[in-house]
């Protein structure tokens, strides 16, 4: 009974966390937030420190809107 529902579990990861999709969707959703936390006043410097990223990306991010949301992958 546990193994089968350990394989349920693991269905439901990988269709949810590991797929394309969902993949984009995360991103979407991790953009959206860098966006919202800017435009309420934290600075890129700080966002960039925080998430590991570089400055240049989070700019990009910032600056470029949805289109920039679905593309962009450090």
């Amino acid at each position: 009974m546990a193994a089968r529902l350990l394989v349920e579990l693991a269905v439901v990861l990988e269709r949810t966390v590991a797929g394309e999709v969902a993949n984009e969707r995360l991103k979407r959703r991790r953009n959206a937030a860098l966006r919202a936390a800017h435009s309420r006043g934290v600075p890129v410097e700080t966002l960039a420190e925080r998430l590991g990223l570089s400055e240049a990306w989070v700019r990009r991010v910032v600056n470029g809107g949805p289109q920039a949301a679905r593309t962009m992958d450090p």
